[in-house]
């Protein structure tokens, strides 16, 4: 054991050593189309079809499944036994866990809707998709700027920001 944990820690620092690439460096691998966060555009019709096989087409029904009971109009939707706004910012009437964080005072961010969506308009080709995307997006930017107003951190972990930074990826053409 004492062996391997050498080994790590003397391969840890000579990568170390090696320095951090610089930017101009790194530039040229950096591509300059969208989609480029995980899923890149030659990749789109392979994710079509394999969303249509046995092992995987349930997972997409549940996904659309969840879509469809959140709301056909997405908007900042508060828990009134948790939160009320005040002078348009929230305020928690009840706390929960040792910290509270805006995404406790919500019924969804918004972010991880959006990038459901986007896959789902990505492989279904249905603007229904497209649009609610959008729609959550503008909740995940609402949702970012009641957190900021509010001086409450936003969320734990960031999957509601990712998920729309990676929506508009997927979208934006």
């Amino acid at each position: 054991m004492n062996k391997l944990c050498t080994i790590l820690t003397l391969s840890a620092l000579a990568a170390f050593a090696a320095g951090a690439p610089s930017f101009d460096d790194v530039k040229p691998r950096i591509r300059t189309d969208h989609p480029r966060l995980f899923i890149i555009k030659e990749e789109w019709g392979t994710l079509k079809q394999r969303a249509q096989l046995p092992s995987i087409a349930p997972y997409v029904t549940e996904m659309k499944d969840y879509i469809e009971k959140l709301t056909d109009k997405p908007r900042l939707e508060f828990k009134p036994d948790m939160v009320k706004i005040v002078d348009d910012k929230m305020v928690f009437i009840k706390n929960q866990n040792d910290q509270n964080a805006v995404e406790y005072g919500v019924r969804y961010k918004g972010g991880s809707e959006a990038a459901r969506c986007a896959i789902l308009y990505r492989i279904t080709d249905d603007p229904k998709y497209l649009d609610l995307a959008i729609q959550y997006m503008q909740v995940m930017n609402e949702f970012c700027a009641l957190s900021q107003r509010s001086r409450i951190l936003p969320e734990w972990y960031n999957y509601g920001r990712l998920g729309m930074l990676v929506t508009y990826d997927w979208l934006y053409d």
